[in-house]
């Protein structure tokens, strides 16, 4: 594979990290419309958590998702690190809820996510040199 092919892979988990972090996004502002929302979670706490820390994770899935997609550098650290929050994240909220389909699915994807950015062709695509003229 040519070093300066994207694989295949990038875009799907720059779209699937994009979807979340828009959801992310729509959490925050459902909470913020309506503060009986907060209901719908078991634990008022984790409500609360799940409230604040909706914002900059979804607003840093978004980053995530744009790096992939221009094959920054830094982009294969910001997933890796993005997907271990997401994984905690979600054990957190396993803690409010019962098995939830949802939080597994999350914690599937995060998981595969930090399998895939460990791949020989990705890191070799994330470590390539690119000039300032080619990421403008």
């Amino acid at each position: 594979m040519n070093s300066r092919q994207k694989p295949k892979g990038i875009n799907i988990l720059g779209f699937l990290i994009c979807v979340g972090g828009v959801m992310d996004l729509q959490n925050f502002v459902w909470v913020l419309m309506d503060r009986k929302n907060l209901q719908f979670f078991n634990s008022e706490v984790i409500g609360w958590f799940n409230f604040f820390i909706s914002l900059p994770v979804g607003l840093l899935s978004l980053i995530v998702a744009y790096c992939f997609f221009k094959g920054f550098r830094w982009g294969r650290s910001l997933g890796f690190t993005t997907s271990l929050l997401g994984i905690a994240i979600s054990l957190i909220n396993l803690i409010d809820r019962s098995i939830d389909p949802i939080i597994l699915a999350i914690i599937t994807i995060n998981a595969f996510t930090i399998y895939y950015l460990t791949r020989p062709n990705v890191i070799k695509y994330f470590s390539r040199i690119v000039t300032i003229e080619q990421q403008i």
